[in-house]
């Protein structure tokens, strides 16, 4: 047999986790207006002014501007808040995160000279976007299940039955690591959210299916700049500088998705007393199953 496990239990699924996207690039490369107070303020002005724990990040020849050694530390937090709706069903969630936006020193060192007064360094952290976000919802009255959705997508892969389960035909044949089918693929079909009907793989959503469903999501991480920074300047007149910077991204995404199915098109393995052999059939049923996805992105 295919399956061992019975129908009406509760099944997690995890839902695959796709490549890289367009949306990933286009998160991952927007920056916020996040630094010192005094750079928030005005709006990111100081980029061609200098003289800016943030600004620095900006324009390296802006260190040039010193004239005495600074440290300084800026607090930050974000209060964000979303609602979810679907139908008559409204869900608020907010989400409150503290953290440390923007440090550094900058040493400043005197020369006593005309033509060259100071020469400073410097290093600085800053925090160019955050990832923190929540938000969750429930659907009182589904249109159609996700079970037909995985069910579409095994079929239109092409993949053949033999490719999704582990199959005494094949000894040691593992679907996860010897066949090419994707692994939702394989979880579904191996979890009763997917079943064979007719050969042909379909969902638990049919004529008369009712149901409802709920999602919650979280997010979390951010982008990190730090950058080490020298310069200084000529005659109080040519500002230079020179910097090596390095940004550090993280971000986490978690995500929960259930359907509870009434009336659904469910599979059950039963024992036939006349032969003892086990069979499998569509029955209509209450199908119950959830999907948990987590994926991690970082990179320097």
């Amino acid at each position: 047999m295919k399956k061992k496990i019975l129908a009406y239990s509760l099944l997690l699924l995890p839902i695959s986790v796709m490549a890289q996207s367009a949306f990933d690039i286009y998160q991952f490369s927007q920056r916020e207006m996040r630094g010192t107070a005094r750079y928030m303020s005005m709006a990111g002005a100081f980029g061609a002014l200098g003289g800016d724990l943030s600004a620095i990040n900006l324009n390296p020849g802006g260190i040039g501007i010193y004239r005495s050694s600074d440290v300084g530390i800026t607090f930050d937090f974000d209060l964000g808040s979303t609602t979810a709706e679907s139908g008559s069903s409204s869900v608020a969630t907010d989400r409150f995160k503290f953290y440390c936006n923007n440090a550094g020193y900058v040493g400043a060192m005197r020369l006593d000279s005309d033509i060259m007064p100071n020469i400073n360094w410097g290093f600085t952290y800053n925090r160019a976007a955050s990832f923190n976000r929540h938000y969750r919802g429930t659907i009182n009255n589904l249109s159609g299940s996700f079970s037909n959705y995985m069910a579409g997508v095994t079929a239109g892969s092409g993949v053949s039955l033999d490719d999704l389960t582990y199959n005494s035909y094949y000894k040691g044949f593992n679907p996860y690591l010897d066949g090419s089918a994707g692994w939702m693929d394989i979880l579904a079909y191996n979890s009763y959210v997917t079943n064979v009907v007719d050969n042909s793989i379909q969902g638990l959503w049919g004529d008369g299916t009712k149901g409802t469903a709920a999602f919650e999501t979280f997010e979390s991480g951010g982008i990190d700049d730090f950058t080490f920074n020298f310069g200084g300047n000529v005659a109080n007149t040519l500002y230079w500088g020179m910097s090596l910077g390095i940004s550090s991204i993280e971000h986490n995404l978690d995500t929960y998705y259930d359907e509870n199915l009434q009336n659904a098109y469910v599979s059950v393995t039963y024992n036939d007393p006349t032969d003892g052999n086990d069979y499998e059939e569509i029955r209509r049923g209450v199908a119950d199953y959830g999907g948990h996805n987590y994926s991690r992105t970082t990179g320097t």
